[in-house]
């Protein structure tokens, strides 16, 4: 008989965690923002805007370039988003078979927590193949509340599942996402896959991986 997991609960990050979302959203980004003369590569690019929310995105142009982006700039860099995403998306390696592994230890209690709209969690998930997973345990921060670092996505997941999940394992890839999970009172794991280990570690992430191989040990 297996034993017990550690856990009773698994969070999931979307974007550079279930998905390889950052280089292809960041290239289409580049572009948009060196329209305001904001020059910079696309590591440059990850780097300032990696686990924002699309409001955190405005502001930050707006605060940069001292220009007011407006609605139809959002619209458009959107939709050139999602049109690159249909496209080229594809699995972070190992993502599949740790979604399925989390999804059977913990019967279900599992969740897809992003700062990204819902519309651009769904289109992602179902272009990869793992919306079954996540049908109805899809939390967006545009509807929670504020976006990471604030709880309020990963609170409202969890809570979602009950009492039951009382000791969630979640799994992110940003500083901003361990904040976020760490006020959630959640164990967290960070895989640097775009971020500095030691910056996930001076977020507070409790362990740092470099694969998803290795989370799987994690959940029993």
């Amino acid at each position: 008989m297996p034993l017990r997991p550690r856990f009773d609960a698994m969070l999931f990050d979307c974007d550079g965690v279930l998905v390889d979302s950052e280089p292809i959203v960041n290239q289409v980004l580049r572009d948009e923002v060196a329209a305001f003369g904001w020059e910079m590569s696309i590591e440059q690019c990850i780097q300032t805007f990696v686990g924002a929310s699309l409001e955190g995105v405005q502001a930050r142009v707006e605060q940069h370039t001292g220009r007011s982006v407006g609605q139809g700039w959002v619209d458009e860099f959107t939709r050139r988003r999602d049109a690159a995403l249909r496209e080229q998306l594809q699995l972070i390696p190992g993502a599949a078979e740790l979604v399925a592994a989390a999804d059977e230890a913990f019967e279900g209690r599992i969740a897809c927590a992003s700062n990204s709209e819902r519309a651009k969690v769904e289109l992602q998930l179902e272009k990869t193949g793992l919306l079954a997973h996540f049908t109805g345990k899809i939390f967006s921060a545009a509807e929670t509340g504020p976006a990471k670092p604030s709880p309020a996505v990963y609170l409202a997941a969890a809570e979602s599942m009950g009492p039951a999940a009382q000791r969630p394992l979640v799994l992110e890839d940003s500083p901003s996402g361990v904040r976020a999970g760490k006020a959630a009172n959640a164990y967290v794991v960070a895989l640097a896959a775009t971020v500095n280990p030691e910056a996930l570690v001076g977020a507070g992430a409790d362990v740092v991986v470099d694969s998803l191989s290795e989370v799987r040990d994690l959940i029993g």
